[in-house]
């Protein structure tokens, strides 16, 4: 006599290993959905920072911000950039930058902690100062990652608020007068003494 159990039994099993087999697909399909979304970047101009610049950005969770900029095309070179990213108060926003040349890391800078609002920076003085050219910015929130190669960075950041504004100040070094003008400069000053010495042997 067949006892009633081992069809149920059997029944059992196999749903069991249905269930494992759905489980794993699903997470398959979860963490190829995650890392898609956390390859994801926006790309925004702005130019030329020499003198200063600001500007105003959303991010969107999951996603990193690259700001393309250049330092020294246009009002002479700068001898020293100051770069600082700041949230919105209560965003939950904690800045993480990152600064690149081509596709290579320069610097990264952390907000320790907080809830957004307080901001982050990245200072080039003197012997660190940037030197003339192209570079990219990226801007993200906790649990993003700005890796060596640019190409590797990514973001799993969550937050309530993606607004912030990245401010660029850079007072501008004064540009040399060239060697000429300043011959000319002393060759009229040397003019009005002889001219000022003249009229006083008439007197």
């Amino acid at each position: 006599m067949v006892r009633p159990a081992a069809p149920l039994l059997a029944v059992y099993l196999v749903l069991s290993m249905f269930a494992k087999k759905l489980k794993s697909v699903i997470l398959s399909c979860v963490l190829v959905a995650s890392s898609a979304s956390a390859g994801l970047a926006a790309t925004h101009i702005l130019g030329d920072v020499t003198g200063g610049a600001s500007t105003t950005q959303t991010l969107s969770v999951q996603t990193l911000d690259f700001i393309e900029f250049t330092v020294g095309t246009s009002g002479g070179p700068a001898t020293e950039l100051t770069i600082s990213v700041t949230s919105a108060p209560r965003s939950n926003f904690r800045e993480i930058i990152a600064l690149y040349s081509g596709s290579t890391l320069v610097a990264q800078s952390t907000r320790g902690s907080g809830n957004g609002g307080g901001g982050t920076t990245l200072s080039f003085l003197g012997v660190d100062a940037l030197a003339s050219g192209s570079y990219s910015l990226g801007v993200s929130a906790w649990k993003a990652f700005f890796t060596a190669d640019k190409a590797d960075a990514r973001s799993t950041a969550f937050f309530n608020n993606g607004i912030y504004t990245a401010d660029f100040s850079s007072p501008v070094s004064p540009v040399p007068l060239p060697a000429g003008a300043v011959m000319l400069l002393s060759g009229v000053g040397a003019f009005a003494v002889a001219r000022r010495k003249m009229r006083k042997e008439r007197v």
